[in-house]
Parts: C-alpha cells; sequence; structure tokens
C-alpha cells in the first residue's frame, strides 16, 4: 500500500469515526428503571457531545495519533513491498481504531455521568435523546453543557 493510499485510509476512517458518532448520538436513547411516578427529561446528545471540550480533545489526540501512526507506518514500510504494506497498514489501521474507541468510551462515560448527575439533581428518573422525544419532557441539553464546562 503507498503512502497516498495509507493516508486515504487514515482520512477514511477519520470520516467514518465523525459518521459513527453522529449515528450513535441520532439513536442513542437511556433509559432509567420504570417508575410510575416517573418524570422524564432529555438531552440533545449531539449538541452535547459537541459542545463537550473532552471529546474536543479527544478528537486532537485522535488526529495527532493518526499523524504519528502515518509517520511509523512511513518509516517502517519502507522498502516493503505492496503486499506487506498492505497488511501492515491493517495493523495500524486497527491500532487507530482502537485509540479511537478508547478516546470516545472515555468521553461517552463522563457525559453519562454529568447527564445523570443533571436528571438526579431535577428530581428526573428518565433521560431520553431528543431524537426519541415527541411530545413534552424537560430539556436537560443546556444544564448538561454547563456542567461538562466546568
Amino acid at each position: 500500500m503507498t503512502n497516498m493510499n495509507f493516508k486515504k485510509c487514515i482520512i477514511g476512517i477519520a470520516a467514518v469515526m465523525v459518521l459513527m458518532m453522529g449515528t450513535i448520538l441520532a439513536t442513542t436513547t437511556h433509559a432509567a428503571p420504570a417508575n410510575s411516578g416517573a418524570s422524564i427529561g432529555y438531552v440533545d446528545y449531539q449538541l452535547v457531545m459537541s459542545s463537550s471540550i473532552d471529546y474536543k480533545n479527544a478528537q486532537a489526540t485522535f488526529t495527532a495519533e493518526g499523524e504519528k501512526i502515518l509517520k511509523e507506518f512511513e518509516q517502517a514500510s519502507a522498502g516493503m513491498s505492496e503486499n506487506e504494506k498492505k497488511q501492515l497498514s491493517t495493523q495500524y489501521s486497527q491500532r487507530l481504531q482502537q485509540k479511537e474507541q478508547e478516546l470516545i468510551s472515555q468521553v461517552e462515560a463522563k457525559n453519562m455521568a454529568v447527564i445523570k448527575d443533571v436528571a438526579s439533581a431535577q428530581g428526573i428518573t428518565v433521560v431520553l435523546n431528543k431524537n426519541s422525544v415527541f411530545y413534552g419532557g424537560k430539556d436537560l441539553t443546556q444544564d448538561v453543557i454547563a456542567k461538562l464546562a466546568k
């Protein structure tokens, strides 16, 4: 695999990461235990993520890691056959995907904890993604964003 193809692969992985995050954020629903007196809140999780300094830092870390891996690949693949480069590229791509999963899961864990704290403080027992709410509920988005900014 040529260096240009590897660069395209890295860019492709980054694009897939962004698309996957959008899909995950648009379809994620987190339900609390059933309660007949449940009060419902919702968050625009996509806005929470895009506003999160931790998410922005994770993106920067991911980009830096991609550049580092690309340099390593270029050095390690010098003089290799196309087949060897392809195999090496697969290894480096897997490493980059692992880093992406690690970074995103850390951000999501923090976001979920803050959502739970904000909801609990306001007596909310069920929190949904905004995309799942047709009517009613309390919007917790700005409160979550504010708490994440602290």
